[in-house]
């Protein structure tokens, strides 16, 4: 049998890849984790070429999303940071309900001081704003960042100086006719020390531009629902192009490819026990109303009735829920249909408030404390699906670096 030379050899893996059929390729890489395709794209020039891709990223993350249930991101304080000026909001992702320490990943690179406010995820992505307003785009998977510009233009009528300036909606989500991310911005101003509102802007920031846009031309919408829908609790949810937020009375949305708002109707006639409502994630690629409503035996609980929309206007009530515990906020809905909440399990009277994360299975009413065991003080806990989708274009490259938004 001849022996093959030392060049053959080396040039035999080189072969193999080239010999393999592409459709065979793509479908073997896009079964993979995050993790594994970074290192995949040292293979060779066309490994890297396809990984690096746009299409490829979206189709590893659809395929991704019907594989795997996804993991919790996790954002939180320690105690042991709560007496240092300096504390951070740090992030971590569990792969499973145990919440177990030996198995989070901590995402380490990215610090953001208090208060933190996350939007997201949309695509694997996340919008980050930070107490100074200021904010970035970040995929973790990837380690990938964007510093979104700080200056925004107003119109010389408002005179902004002279105004306090509060943020009504902040909404994150996807243009498909473009394939850019957007950020939306509603804020209204006030005169100081009054009540009173004096106006009311909207911005749009585009990915493709990395520039923010101010939007003119609303006087088709009551100023009520722009002033209405606040985002600072968690209240609001990116679908298909759309982003949706409960303004008081009914949903505003704004559709990110035309940049325009409408207002859609909601499925119930607000009754007298009514206590909130929040627009939220629902599956992934649906949003849910869900309708808090006081339990009157005790005083301590509530009710939670969910509404799916199957289409813009067309609402079903999934199911409801209850009683859950007054101080327990919805986070989202994981794995077969299970709800997840933060529960309040300790404040103090200098505003440090400590959570537990509950799942509640809407079938058999049970809910169980999850944790974390450790001493996290945690904020927001989201369902989270990694992505090879880059903030930086086609050809952005990973940044090995750390951020720290102040």
């Amino acid at each position: 049998m001849a022996r093959c030379t030392q060049d053959q050899r080396r040039r035999r893996p080189d072969d193999h890849h080239r010999r393999l059929p592409n459709d065979v390729l793509i479908d073997i890489l896009t079964r993979l984790p995050v993790k594994s395709l970074l290192r995949c794209k040292c293979v060779c020039k066309n490994w890297y070429d396809l990984i690096q891709n746009p299409s490829f990223a979206h189709a590893h993350f659809r395929l991704q999303k019907l594989q795997d249930k996804g993991r919790i991101f996790f954002q939180y304080l320690r105690f042991r940071f709560v007496d240092d000026d300096t504390s951070k909001y740090r992030y971590a992702l569990f792969p499973d309900e145990t919440l177990a320490s030996d198995a989070c990943h901590d995402i380490d690179f990215l610090e953001t001081p208090p208060l933190a406010f996350i939007y997201g995820p949309v695509n694997g992505l996340f919008c980050v704003m930070n107490n100074d307003h200021r904010f970035i785009i970040w995929n973790p998977a990837i380690r990938e960042f964007r510093i979104l510009p700080d200056h925004l233009e107003f119109p010389p009528n408002l005179d902004v100086v002279n105004l306090c300036s509060i943020f009504s909606g902040i909404g994150f989500g996807f243009d498909k006719a473009t394939d850019y991310y957007k950020v939306v911005l509603i804020r209204h101003f006030r005169v100081k020390d009054t009540p009173v509102v004096n106006d009311i802007s909207v911005h749009v920031y585009s990915l493709s531009t990395n520039t923010w846009r101010h939007l003119n031309c609303l006087d088709y919408l009551s100023p009520e629902y722009l002033r209405r829908c606040s985002t600072c609790s968690g209240n609001g949810a990116y679908s298909d192009g759309v982003y949706y937020w409960w303004a008081g009375t009914g949903i505003l949305a704004f559709d990110m490819g035309n940049e325009v708002f409408r207002v859609i109707s909601v499925p119930f006639i607000l009754p007298v026990e009514f206590d909130k409502c929040d627009v939220k994630p629902y599956n992934g690629d649906r949003i849910a109303l869900y309708q808090f409503k006081g339990f009157p035996e005790s005083g301590l609980d509530k009710y939670c009735d969910i509404w799916v929309m199957e289409e813009e206007g067309s609402w079903i009530k999934q199911f409801s829920v209850g009683p859950i515990p007054c101080r327990a906020f919805q986070q989202g809905v994981w794995k077969n249909g299970e709800l997840l909440f933060l529960k309040l399990i300790q404040a103090s009277y200098d505003r440090r408030y400590v959570f537990q994360l509950v799942l509640y299975n809407p079938c058999t009413r049970e809910l169980r404390y999850l944790g974390p065991a450790e001493d996290f003080i945690g904020y927001q806990a989201l369902v989270y699906h990694e992505s090879l989708v880059s903030v930086n274009g086609t050809k952005g490259k990973l940044s090995d670096s750390s951020v720290i938004l102040q």
